[in-house]
């Protein structure tokens, strides 16, 4: 298990917050230190580890689903 202390990516308010790796998953929870947010996070900071993933995602550009 690591964490890490970042910014959240979202808005420009910069927002502390904590990810943490376990068994491959990615978790996120405000930081409580940040005087930015005092570890709050709004909806969009609070689901920034279900973005992490590469499952759905388009890795290389296509045109009517043909690589370009």
């Amino acid at each position: 298990m690591s964490e890490t202390r970042t910014t959240c990516p979202y808005c420009g308010v910069g927002c502390g917050v904590i990810a943490r790796v376990e068994n491959g998953e990615v978790s996120v929870r405000g930081d409580d230190r940040h005087p930015a947010n005092f570890g709050k996070l709004c909806v969009k900071g609070s689901a920034l580890g279900e973005t992490t993933g590469l499952a759905g995602r388009l890795l290389h550009p296509e045109v009517d689903d043909q690589p370009v």
